[in-house]
């Protein structure tokens, strides 16, 4: 809504005329339209949903062209006129791409970013574009640095992570692997998932021994989520011989980093030393009082009704 609180009547009467201007398209009857300025874009989005509607219930193939041509004529006069959001824009693209012209729509939306070089949404609309076309990987990285630079960083990430899953499902390994690494040094919003996925990305491509020099690297770059360490020891705790020095070095680096904030990471602590067959149950009370030291208030509270709860099951 832009400019004044919309009735129902208003959209029943607006989206009226908008049938009517479709069915007379001229620029004699877009003159009303483009004199109101206060609600401009909302006049033109309503008038371009309507045209969009109308040319998906056409049927039969020589009605839907002369719908598709009169619809692109909207979208061109509107954007003549400057009344096109970053929305419409998105709606422009989809139009040409689903009407069997990819390449067309390529070139709008760099276009449609030359506009609006800030919008999240329109720039994973070109990288989709530039991947389902068969753009070179290098192309395609080059653009998402051109995003990075427009996008605020803490926006990012979904961009970056569009372009490591086709990187990862092209198995360009080299382009991933830089991708991970010039990202988990940025800020928290983009390098921590950045660093649960390159943790994730090298166990599963070259195994535990390469997991654990890249958990080594990130620890260089904290902070570090307690999601990271918890993916971590559960990959160290699947091995066939845990290690239980490496397992125990890990969760003291998470209850470092996050245990004054989190009572659950001391209570899997806990329960590693006393149920697993390699665990020292004889830790269990130092690792309590170190926890019940570090939280305060109603983290305390809480952990000190699961210890107990736990301690209960136990017996």
């Amino acid at each position: 809504m832009i400019g004044y609180t919309k009735t129902s009547s208003d959209v029943i009467s607006v989206t009226f005329a908008a049938r009517e201007l479709y069915e007379n398209i001229t620029l004699e009857n877009l003159e009303f339209y483009r004199k109101d300025k206060e609600n401009k874009y909302e006049i033109w989005s309503l008038y371009i949903i309507a045209c969009i509607k109308l040319l998906k219930k056409a049927k039969k193939s020589l009605v839907r062209e002369q719908r598709l041509q009169r619809t692109l004529l909207v979208f061109e006069e509107a954007k003549d006129g400057g009344h096109l959001t970053s929305d419409l824009y998105i709606k422009w693209i989809d139009v040409l791409f689903n009407s069997g012209s990819p390449d067309k729509a390529l070139v709008m939306s760099k276009s449609a970013i030359e506009t609006y070089p800030g919008s999240l949404e329109l720039w994973n609309k070109r990288l989709s574009l530039l991947i389902s076309s068969g753009e070179s990987i290098d192309k395609i990285q080059d653009e998402l640095k051109q995003a990075q630079k427009s996008v605020p960083q803490t926006e990012t990430w979904s961009l970056v992570q569009l372009v490591l899953n086709h990187a990862m499902k092209i198995d360009a390994v080299d382009t991933t692997v830089r991708l991970l690494e010039s990202s988990m040094i940025g800020r928290s919003e983009l390098s921590s998932p950045a660093k649960e996925v390159y943790l994730e990305y090298e166990y599963l491509k070259h195994g535990i021994q390469h997991a654990r020099k890249i958990y080594n690297r990130v620890l260089q770059f904290k902070p570090v989520s307690l999601q990271f360490y918890k993916s971590y020891i559960s990959m160290e705790l699947s091995q066939a011989n845990p290690k239980m020095k490496i397992i125990r070095s890990v969760y003291e680096e998470a209850v470092t980093e996050h245990g004054s904030k989190n009572p659950d990471i001391w209570l899997e602590f806990i329960k590693l030393e006393s149920n697993h067959s390699k665990g020292k149950p004889e830790n269990v009370g130092k690792l309590h009082y170190r926890a019940v030291k570090a939280l305060d208030g109603a983290l305390n509270q809480e952990f000190i009704k699961k210890y107990t709860l736990l301690q209960t099951n136990s017996c």
